[in-house]
């Protein structure tokens, strides 16, 4: 039976907020920087999605806790001519709703990739859920296939087993940091709880020929438009 597949998309399928990154209290200077920025709807597949799409029970690690998939997208537009990105964290703050205890990043992908690697891969989602390259699944194991693609020179994530996962995007000499990048998180949320409360938010360094280095990051008007519940039970 084929592995069913999901294949991250190229452009942003649905925008949750578009707009300027605004100065933060972390200032290197003054800025003249106009840098539009877009973060897309979370997309998420529960295990009863994922179960429809495999034809196969998901069981889920034992411990006790619900599991889902999450793909974030969010693009660099190319700022003024004087200016580039030196480079950009986006940031996913999780709790559970429905009851206590904590959302956790029970994996993140990509959580390393260097400059020198380029194009398309495949990676798997193991009943585990669990990412893996093909060795951490199982001969006639249930899973699905993830085709992905980086445009970002440089990534690296921070916060795996942590309730607040962010990933930071780097330059290159060789490649800027412009483009749309899509990111994957796997949380696991106490069992009780109904649904996932996902808070985005993305900062980035922009260096200016004028005024050096200055911190910016999504201004507080779209704090509405970056909050997301995301049921468990679909």
């Amino acid at each position: 039976m084929p592995v069913p597949t999901l294949t991250t998309p190229t452009t942003i399928e649905r925008i949750a907020w578009e707009g300027e990154l605004s100065s933060s209290a972390e200032r290197y200077g003054s800025s003249d920087s106009a840098t539009r920025v877009t973060l897309g709807q979370p997309t998420h597949w529960t295990p009863q999605a994922l179960e429809a799409l495999t034809g196969t029970k998901w069981a889920a690690p034992a411990n006790g806790r619900l599991h889902t998939l999450i793909r974030l997208d969010s693009t660099l537009h190319p700022p003024a001519a004087t200016q580039r990105y030196r480079d950009a964290t986006l940031i996913a703050a999780m709790r559970p709703i429905g009851s206590d205890g904590r959302a956790l990043a029970h994996d993140l992908l990509p959580q390393r990739k260097l400059a020198e690697e380029q194009g398309k891969f495949t990676i798997k989602l193991a009943p585990s859920f669990k990412f893996a390259d093909g060795s951490g699944i199982e001969a006639g194991e249930a899973g699905v296939e993830i085709q992905h693609h980086n445009a970002y020179p440089t990534i690296q994530a921070f916060g795996l087993g942590e309730d607040n996962p962010y990933w930071q995007f780097s330059r290159h000499d060789t490649q800027p940091l412009l483009g749309t990048q899509s990111v994957y998180l796997v949380a696991s949320l106490p069992a009780a709880a109904v649904a996932l409360r996902l808070k985005l938010a993305l900062l980035a360094t922009v260096e200016s020929n004028r005024f050096g280095l200055s911190r910016l990051l999504t201004p507080d008007t779209a704090n509405s438009q970056l909050n997301f519940n995301l049921p468990m039970h679909l």
